[in-house]
């Protein structure tokens, strides 16, 4: 999803750019629309190159703090507030979530602290999965108090999913009178929460297949039974002693270990006893 609101982004700079080509070629053109047209190109190229940087660090398996932090610092610059804040849910406490990157913000000693789940923009983004704007922060039933009274005016929440899960959310916040977010600042949130399930996925797939192989080693050379090293387990050790012995001169030694007459045990009592 991330990836295809990336393209998507690309289309519209092209069509933005054509239609800015269009005017140009106008002779009635004014200065005044010109200019917007060409903020308008400027801000989604700079989405754009943010987001393609974003995808390079996810894709090149960047530390995940590293991206969570790029996409923070990305949504404030984009949207152009500097409250902004990822969190996650507790996987010791599902029914709050907490700050895990942030702008360095003088109010974040306060919106660093955990949230009930179901409450406020970011908190409800996550209950509900789906974006939360909140206008009129103080006066609205989706505020919290103790957001309102450090001066947040407004709010948005945007779900970050690991494989399609909801685990947190994006949220911006703003202390200016009358902020409002229009469309494109609440597609720009929803974009850079997309890359943040992708890192997360990623780096969720990532580590599954770290272990996924780090046990696979572990049984290639452990006996299933008895999860004591096996024999390709002790060759290899073997090797090693020996290469070790031919550089200091010192003896290898070998000691064996066998239960007589055990095949008897499996042959009269079955494999099942044997095991035991």
């Amino acid at each position: 999803r991330g990836m295809s609101r990336a393209l998507a982004l690309s289309l519209q700079n092209a069509q933005v750019l054509a239609a800015e080509r269009a005017l140009r070629a106008r002779s009635d053109v004014q200065a005044g629309e010109n200019a917007m047209l060409l903020a308008v190109l400027q801000d989604r190229q700079a989405l754009t190159e943010r987001l393609t940087r974003i995808q390079r660090s996810i894709s090149g398996r960047a530390p995940l703090p590293e991206v969570l932090q790029s996409i923070v610092d990305g949504a404030a610059e984009l949207i152009g507030d500097n409250i902004v804040a990822f969190r996650r849910i507790d996987p010791n406490d599902p029914t709050h979530a907490v700050v895990q990157s942030t702008t360095d913000s003088p109010h974040n000693a306060v919106l660093g602290a955990r949230i009930k789940v179901g409450t406020g923009a970011g908190g409800l983004a996550i209950s509900e999965n789906r974006l939360v704007v909140v206008h009129e922060y103080a006066a609205s039933d989706q505020s919290l108090p103790k957001f309102a009274a450090v001066g947040v005016q407004a709010a948005m929440g945007a779900p970050v999913r690991e494989n399609g899960v909801v685990v947190g959310s994006l949220v911006v916040a703003s202390d200016v009178p009358g902020r409002r977010y229009s469309d494109a600042e609440q597609e720009i949130l929803l974009s850079f929460a997309d890359h943040a399930s992708l890192a997360l996925t990623d780096a969720a797939t990532a580590e599954s297949l770290r272990r996924a192989l780090r046990d696979a080693r572990h049984d290639a050379m452990h006996d299933e039974l008895t999860q004591l090293p096996n024999r390709t387990l002790l060759r290899d050790r073997l090797d090693q002693a020996w290469a070790r012995g031919r550089r200091s001169g010192s003896p290898v030694v070998l000691l064996f270990l066998d239960f007589d007459d055990f095949k008897d045990i499996n042959d009269s009592l079955g494999h099942d006893a044997g095991d035991h």
